[in-house]
C-alpha cells in the first residue's frame, strides 16, 4: 500500500479521515485492508517479543 499511495499508513489515515462525507470507494477499501495489516503486524510483533522473553 505504501508503494501504491507513496505515503505511510498514518498519513493515509489522516487523508481518509479528513475527507468527511466524501468517500472514494477504492481508497476506503484499501484503508480497511491496510488497517487490518497494521493491527496484525502489531499483534504478531508483540507475540514475537513475548516468545523471545522481551515482554512479560
Amino acid at each position: 500500500m505504501e508503494k501504491k499511495y507513496k505515503i505511510n499508513f498514518q498519513e493515509f489515515k489522516k487523508i481518509i479521515e479528513g475527507r468527511g462525507d466524501e468517500e472514494v470507494f477504492e481508497e476506503w477499501e484499501d484503508f480497511i485492508q491496510w488497517e487490518s495489516y497494521e493491527e496484525a503486524m502489531r499483534y504478531w510483533t508483540e507475540v514475537e517479543e513475548r516468545v523471545k522473553g522481551k515482554v512479560i
